[in-house]
């Protein structure tokens, strides 16, 4: 079922409800919507490509399938389901550090500064 628009608070808490997320990517980049399913704490099954290894390689609850291959995607996405206990809010948060507004900022600024100097 489409839920349409979602404002941000309800979309936080539609995340924080499954227990598994699938992510597949074409062509090939990562976005805002994987970093934010990430953050959720569910189990999440991702395309094998470089741009998602970027943000997923070793971090615990990420299985990485080949998108074309669906008996791959079906028997990840059950297994996922099967063991899935929620990722503690989070493990992964040194992951997703570098996507702060803080690091975002700092980031901006180093390149302002150097731009100037």
């Amino acid at each position: 079922t489409w839920l349409g628009f979602l404002h941000s608070d309800e979309y936080l808490k539609w995340l924080q409800s499954s227990w598994c997320h699938v992510y597949f990517t074409h062509p090939f980049v990562a976005s805002w919507s994987m970093v934010e399913s990430l953050a959720c704490g569910a189990h999440m099954v991702i395309s094998d490509v470089q741009a998602t290894k970027e943000f997923c390689e070793n971090v615990d609850g990420v299985s990485f399938v080949d998108h074309r291959d669906t008996r791959q995607i079906v028997h990840t996405v059950c297994e996922a389901l099967r063991s899935s206990s929620k990722i503690k809010y989070y493990k992964r948060s040194n992951k997703l550090e570098k996507f702060s507004l803080e690091a975002g900022i700092k980031g901006w600024t180093q390149i302002i500064e150097k731009v100037h100097t």
